[in-house]
């Protein structure tokens, strides 16, 4: 048997990539071959991999990669963008367009986000609070989520919250976590994005913070019931991914009497070379209660700013946890490490 038959034959039977020896090969049928966009080769055109020629209508790229890995990709043909026909399996890729996604034999996703019969849940409400000019737009969207408890509880406010609502499933995985007794009970106020100027509202923005303290805490105290923060400062948590991640360290360390537990996911602290303002700021958190937890996938385009991060907080004797997972920017390899973040911030066993 050739490889070209053996080939087609396990494309035909499993689906794209052909798996197997540590080794993905990923498979074009056709004249002319896209071009193959990746988490682990990069996501910019001038990255795309070539694919080879096996045969007159069949094109390989092969790649090695970790037993356990996670694994985006997109086929483009000029500016158009081709889901894969032999691979049903796709996710939003938070841009209106879709990725083909596939795994590794050893990789095991999480299952904490799937909602589960027979345990309390918490409630979700939703409200339209006024900008008052501290951000963009004339309002913007907060979805609380109560959790299934009668007792004070510490708030986390979300960056992205719209995201972590859809593509994590965040308030499940909260139900989920606390039902099982993996993390102590957690209000959360997640605000949605601004689609167009999110990268200033998230780029260690003061304005941002403003509305913080002056729509956003104010509403979740009129509608949560909260921990009293002046007696217990720095018990609320904060939580983003990329600049959101971000903007969660900036919100730590420029409000820690309010925010001592940072949950930051691929935090884009430097990007193209520049430095963000946390960098000038860690100094100031040696000392405190600050407890930082941070993840980010070994294909990530910001995994160095990331290990870099979590160098200086091991010098500041921070107490903090970096995750490395082998996936690259995307919201499914944020949610799997969501419930270990929050287990790690909020263990059921904390006062």
């Amino acid at each position: 048997m050739t490889d070209e038959t053996n080939m087609l034959r396990q494309l035909r039977s499993n689906g794209n990539p052909v798996i197997g020896s540590g080794k993905a090969v990923i498979c074009w049928e056709g004249e002319d071959p896209p071009q193959l966009l990746a988490d682990h080769i990069g996501w910019n055109r001038d990255q795309a991999a070539q694919m080879s020629r096996l045969s007159e209508r069949l094109w390989v790229y092969q790649a090695e990669l970790p037993a356990d890995s996670y694994i985006e990709y997109a086929f483009c043909k000029g500016d158009e963008r081709i889901i894969d026909p032999h691979n049903p399996q796709i996710t939003p890729n938070g841009l209106g367009q879709y990725n083909n996604y596939f795994s590794m034999p050893e990789y095991r996703s999480s299952t904490w986000h799937h909602k589960l019969k027979g345990i309390p849940q918490g409630e979700i409400s939703k409200m339209r609070l006024p900008s008052h000019g501290l951000v963009t737009d004339s309002s913007r969207t907060v979805h609380l989520y109560h959790p299934p408890v009668d007792y004070p509880v510490p708030l986390v406010i979300v960056y992205d919250g719209n995201e972590y609502l859809q593509r994590t499933r965040l308030p499940v995985i909260m139900d989920n976590l606390i039902a099982a007794g993996k993390i102590q009970p957690l209000a959360l106020a997640m605000i949605n994005n601004s689609k167009r100027y999110r990268f200033m509202e998230y780029s260690c923005a003061d304005a941002t913070l403003f509305y913080l303290l002056e729509v956003v805490l104010p509403y979740a105290h009129h509608n949560l019931n909260l921990i009293d923060i002046d007696t217990h400062p720095g018990a609320y948590g904060i939580l983003g991914a990329s600049l959101g991640g971000l903007m969660a360290l900036y919100t730590l360390l420029r409000l820690p009497k309010i925010f001592g537990r940072g949950l930051c996911q691929a935090g884009a602290y430097s990007v193209e070379g520049f430095d963000f303002p946390v960098w000038d700021l860690l100094e100031g958190i040696r000392g405190t209660d600050a407890r930082i937890w941070m993840d980010c996938g070994r294909f990530d385009w910001l995994i160095e700013a990331n290990r870099r991060m979590a160098s200086v907080l091991s010098d500041l004797a921070i107490p903090f946890h970096f995750h490395e997972i082998n996936a690259g920017h995307n919201y499914p390899t944020w949610r799997d490490c969501l419930p270990h973040g929050l287990e790690f911030l909020y263990p059921s066993n904390a006062s």
